[in-house]
């Protein structure tokens, strides 16, 4: 279904009451309240808002290779729908799901707003083990292709009447980017709009950067998702795979002892070139908002300085000097990508 793209510009986002502006350390704030501990109330300033009921329907997605491989997700309408307003689609990162913390954050601000959300298992990932012999990485667009047909061809609802937007969280921004780059128009025709927060653009000098001492708790935390994901869809994975998974000090190593060479590159850096989204930026048509802070811990800035944005103003480029990686808490209420959100959903 063609519907018309929203077109905005900077001026047309909300504004943004950063919580700990001006604090030393904020970025790792932002990021470990959104991330690493998002899962212990306690910790969490998202945590009153990282419970909702359950989905209105599980979905399940046929992808379009050769695997047979399944994607689970879920469709939650709000108590009180806004009409005429985008489906959104939520698409987590590395080593999340869309159980993840700042998933289900985004996903409790976005009902609401009174909008329909949709969020993406990526195989491997949440209820998608159950159904995939495959896993996540930055290559994955094809899913995010599969996703698209689905909503439009295969649900009873009729999801697509109004658009939709698509929104990637870190990796699965990287992802969706790519896709949007590498997709065939007509595929795209019901994207009206994209939104990525604390996506990389160059996955080798963001996997540099989570080497450096001071992002060892994040790593860590990484390589514990990524492990335990490949170990809970082993299928068609060797005991040879296994160990050099299990023996990976950092994600660099993974990539280059276990991804890069199952997915038949020379070498991780080669990998890492060909799936790393920055490169294709002047590929995409669709009205996309590339939200980074600062003070990301690993995203480095510099990658976003790269670009020539003025000459693709579909293209918004939002840094702000405070969020972290994907946290973006604000003062109170919603987070700041979930206003952003909201805001382009309201322009539709």
């Amino acid at each position: 279904m063609k519907t018309d793209p929203i077109r905005f510009a900077d001026d047309d986002l909300p504004p943004y009451p950063a919580k700990w502006a001006g604090i030393p350390g904020a970025g790792h704030l932002h990021t470990g309240a959104a991330q690493v501990f998002g899962e212990i109330p306690l910790l969490s300033p998202v945590a009153d808002r990282a419970e909702d009921g359950g989905s209105s329907a599980q979905l399940d997605i046929p992808t379009s290779d050769d695997s047979g491989d399944r994607l689970a997700a879920d469709l939650f309408l709000p108590d009180q729908e806004r009409p005429g307003r985008p489906l959104i689609v939520l698409l987590h990162g590395l080593g999340g799901n869309a159980e993840s913390a700042y998933v289900r954050a985004c996903l409790s601000d976005l009902l609401g707003a009174g909008l329909r959300v949709v969020p993406l298992n990526f195989r491997g990932a949440g209820r998608s083990h159950e159904t995939c012999s495959e896993y996540l990485h930055p290559g994955r667009t094809g899913d995010v292709r599969a996703l698209l047909t689905y909503l439009e061809e295969e649900t009873e609802r009729d999801l697509f009447e109004s658009g939709v937007i698509l929104c990637g969280f870190s990796l699965g921004g990287s992802i969706l980017l790519k896709a949007l780059a590498t997709t065939d128009p007509p595929v795209l025709e019901g994207v009206r709009a994209a939104v990525t927060v604390s996506a990389p653009l160059d996955l080798a000098e963001c996997s540099r950067r989570l080497k450096r001492t001071r992002n060892h708790v994040y790593e860590a935390y990484l390589l514990k998702k990524m492990r335990d994901q490949i170990h809970l869809s082993p299928s068609g994975v060797s005991e040879e795979e296994l160990a050099a998974v299990d023996a990976a000090s950092t994600v660099w190593e993974f990539d280059a002892t276990f991804t890069a060479p199952r997915r038949g590159f020379d070498d991780v850096e080669d990998y890492y070139r060909e799936d790393s989204a920055g490169h294709r930026l002047e590929k995409i048509q669709v009205p996309t908002l590339l939200l980074v802070a600062d003070d990301d811990p690993f995203v480095p800035l510099e990658t976003y300085e790269q670009f020539d944005w003025d000459a693709h103003p579909h293209l918004v480029r939002k840094h702000t000097p405070t969020g972290g990686h994907t946290g973006f808490i604000c003062e109170s209420g919603p987070s700041y990508h979930s206003r952003c959100v909201i805001a382009l959903a309201e322009k539709a």
